[in-house]
């Protein structure tokens, strides 16, 4: 299936579709993580960097699948038990400074709605959850639920 995913070029991957599927496949496969060798995770990083980025500034109406993405990517750990730990790859770093920069932008002050505000409501915390298992010291082991029921 992965396979079939990076025919299409990471930029071009439409959130709701190719970001969801990988997703979708990590969270709930213990094989899928197993599957993946190092250019695939740089690759599938790059699109959660891609979406966060994407993200700071708006409404955060299309932020559904990368933070998912971004959890099931630590079933790497699986694999490679160091992978995406901060202070260890360098991945990670990219990873805590995205999640970072967007827990940032939710305390911005600036014309807010209630869009965003039911946005940063939701995320705020997950994305600090997030920040504790890049660290490598999370406490949720129902992160991968919480964020997919967000």
């Amino acid at each position: 299936m992965f396979q079939r995913l990076f025919q299409r070029p990471i930029p071009q991957w439409v959130y709701k579709q190719e970001t969801a599927a990988a997703a979708f496949l990590l969270s709930r496969s213990d094989t899928a993580p197993m599957a993946l060798g190092r250019p695939e995770i740089e690759r599938l990083v790059a699109r959660v960097l891609h979406e966060f980025q994407d993200q700071v500034g708006t409404n955060y109406t299309k932020f559904n699948y990368a933070p998912f993405l971004m959890a099931g990517l630590l079933r790497c750990r699986l694999k490679t038990r160091n992978a995406l730990v901060i202070g260890q790859d360098p991945l990670a770093e990219k990873l805590g400074e995205a999640v970072e920069s967007t827990i940032d932008d939710f305390g911005r002050k600036r014309n807010r709605n209630a869009i965003f505000e039911r946005a940063a409501h939701r995320y705020k915390p997950l994305m600090h959850q997030l920040l504790d298992e890049l660290r490598g010291r999370g406490g949720n082991p129902d992160l991968l639920l919480d964020l997919y029921e967000s």
